[in-house]
């Protein structure tokens, strides 16, 4: 989809629109991108007083606070009116296709990417791209999505050294393990957090037993790392009761090999 041929166009302002902007709660063009009020922004618009790019006082801009509201219809007539901030993060540190990815919001999503105009890698606060938000929320539909762009870096890490591997594993993501997998992810074994735990780890913890199991199948998987607490990934499973993936991670290290061949 281009945005060019997006539908909606804005029209001249008739004298008529500016009667129906007077009312004080009209008058706000962030109150009408959050709420979808298509009218009034469109009516805002057309006075060449606002613009996709005007920010309130936290530095949102509209573009963003229609992300927010998650209205299609309003992120399509803004993007027509070719925003430069594309990438502004709102008061959560949020820039719209991180907001987006977060949400699970594939249609704006789509949008955005079909501008060309985003940074795929865009972080927020912690450090997280919108290939992280949308791993730690099982949105499959979006990690392929930003996958397809070809621009979209698998291996980036948080500010607590977080990989999309390891967040998907925690979220019990399995689809989006498999896609990660699929691109070429090889920080397999990378630890994260205070508690310097891996993905492998991650997954014994909550309890996802398929995803262990698609673990072990990875030639390069590291058995013996400890966590801060000294414990390996089969210490884990075993404190935890978790008697099915004590008995999968043994046998990987006895074989040397995926115990589950394929």
């Amino acid at each position: 989809m281009s945005i060019s041929s997006l539908p909606i166009e804005l029209s001249p302002l008739h004298a008529s629109e500016l009667n129906t902007l007077q009312a004080p709660t009209n008058l706000c063009p962030f109150r009408a991108a959050h709420c979808g009020d298509q009218a009034v922004l469109g009516a805002l618009l057309r006075t060449g007083q606002v613009t996709a790019d005007t920010e309130n006082e936290c530095g949102e801009t509209l573009l963003s606070r229609a992300v927010q509201g998650e209205h299609k219809e309003i992120v399509e007539m803004l993007l027509k009116t070719s925003p430069t901030k594309m990438d502004q993060t709102d008061c959560r540190g949020l820039a719209p296709l991180s907001l987006a990815a977060l949400e699970g919001m594939e249609d704006i999503v789509e949008l955005l990417l079909a501008t060309q105009r985003v940074d795929v890698n865009v972080t927020d606060d912690s450090g997280g791209t919108p290939l992280h938000l949308a791993a730690g929320g099982d949105h499959t539909r979006i990690v392929e999505l930003l996958l397809q762009t070809g621009l979209a870096d698998i291996h980036t890490r948080t500010a607590n050294n977080e990989t999309i591997m390891s967040i998907a594993a925690e979220a019990g993501a399995e689809s989006v393990v498999e896609l990660i997998l699929k691109e070429g992810f090889k920080d397999i074994n990378v630890q994260q957090g205070w508690m310097a735990t891996t993905a492998l780890m991650e997954a014994v913890v909550q309890g996802h037993e398929g995803i262990v199991k698609r673990f072990l199948q990875i030639e390069n998987i590291d058995l013996d790392i400890y966590n801060r607490d000294f414990h390996t990934a089969l210490d884990i499973a075993l404190l935890r009761g978790e008697k099915a993936m004590a008995r999968m991670i043994r046998r990987k290290r006895k074989l040397g090999r995926s115990p589950h061949p394929g």
